[in-house]
């Protein structure tokens, strides 16, 4: 049985919307989402990526929403196959903007 290349997701959370990204093992990216930052909302974009029938990995950058509390990773649950946090910087200097 030939084994399934994994869909690379991102998640960008944010206090009023957040953005999720994903690619293929190839590059292909797919069109970016973005949604208001609620735990059912959440979900459901997760689960959307699992319709392509991949094993999901999915890094959540590490800010303040998932410092405080924990429901970001309950409410992603068994959507991802794995669920990383990326840390933030701690240089109070970085900026994200571009």
């Amino acid at each position: 049985m030939k084994r399934k290349t994994p869909l690379y997701a991102a998640l960008d959370l944010h206090s009023a919307y957040s953005v999720l990204g994903s690619m293929d093992h190839s590059g292909k990216t797919q069109p970016r989402m973005r949604f208001a930052t609620e735990a059912e909302r959440l979900r459901a974009q997760v689960s959307a990526l699992k319709q392509k029938r991949r094993p999901v990995h999915l890094t959540m950058e590490a800010g303040a929403l998932t410092r405080s509390s924990q429901w970001d990773r309950a409410a992603v649950g068994r959507a991802a196959d794995h669920l990383r946090a990326a840390a933030q910087s701690a240089d109070p200097f970085q900026s994200d903007q571009v």
